[in-house]
């Protein structure tokens, strides 16, 4: 047997705004009244035991700054930190960031990419398209409207990488298609000294809606969506493991797991 050590991560919950609550037709599909939920922003960073590197999942939303300057659409939340500041504050260096895997590329997903020179950015190929392309409903969700300047995630053209699939990253890193909330969603199973977790992007907003198989309120593909979720159900039977929702305020609740 060999005695090579195993390369095991843990991941680290980088919150971008305090929990912000919103009516349940926000989470929940066909859901027309009820109380309150409450969502977060936010991304997650990668750490492992055998090198510095640290490896992004999304990049969370533009600062508060930025939407203020550019008179971006987006969620205006004043005193919510910067991505660059919560990365301080986790003495992460973001130059120590060699890889970065969208989920999808909604803008609350994909800005602050210019923290990141030395990365290479992973996205699925289906999902680059249809973020060319957005139907008209979804236009602010892809940062296409009338003002100057690219998407986010054009700023870095020249070093996406698109993938086609499931996708082995690197070892204890696997990429996994599972449209649903967008058409080229995909989710990040990461080994960790507590089992595998799993990254699932917007498809669910709770675990509670994996479990239960409650449909969230924003999605491009119905069916789509429950065979994803089918998908991550064999994946936990095959290797065991859990969910993260990057959006679930209890995910903030630890300083890091694994």
């Amino acid at each position: 047997m060999s005695d090579r050590q195993t390369r095991k991560y843990k991941i680290i919950p980088l919150a971008l705004s305090e929990p912000i609550p919103l009516e349940p037709a926000a989470f929940y599909y066909k859901a027309y009244k009820g109380e309150k939920e409450t969502i977060i922003y936010g991304c997650f960073a990668l750490t492992n035991n055998m090198d510095d590197e640290v490896i992004m999942v999304d990049t969370g939303l533009a600062s508060q700054e930025d939407i203020e300057k550019y008179d971006y659409p987006f969620r205006k939340m004043p005193g919510a930190p910067s991505l660059k500041q919560v990365l301080a504050e986790h003495n992460i260096d973001p130059l120590k960031v060699k890889t970065v895997i969208f989920t999808h590329l909604h803008q609350d997903h994909c800005f602050n990419l210019e923290l990141f020179p030395n990365a290479s950015f992973y996205v699925q190929k289906v999902e680059l398209q249809h973020a060319a392309t957005p139907t008209p409903v979804e236009y602010k969700s892809y940062q296409k409207y009338d003002k100057p300047g690219l998407p986010a995630w054009a700023r870095v053209f020249g070093r996406l990488q698109t993938i086609e699939g499931d996708r082995k990253i690197q070892e204890g890193i696997r990429a996994l298609l599972t449209p649903g909330h967008t058409p080229g969603s995909q989710s990040v199973a990461v080994d960790t000294e507590e089992g595998y977790y799993y990254l699932t992007g917007d498809n669910y907003y709770f675990p509670s809606q994996f479990e239960s198989g409650r449909m969230n309120g924003n999605f491009t593909n119905l069916e789509g969506w429950y065979q994803s979720r089918l998908k991550i159900q064999d994946e936990m039977k095959a290797h065991g493991g859990q969910i993260l929702c990057v959006h679930d305020p209890a995910a903030y609740t630890r300083t890091y797991y694994g």
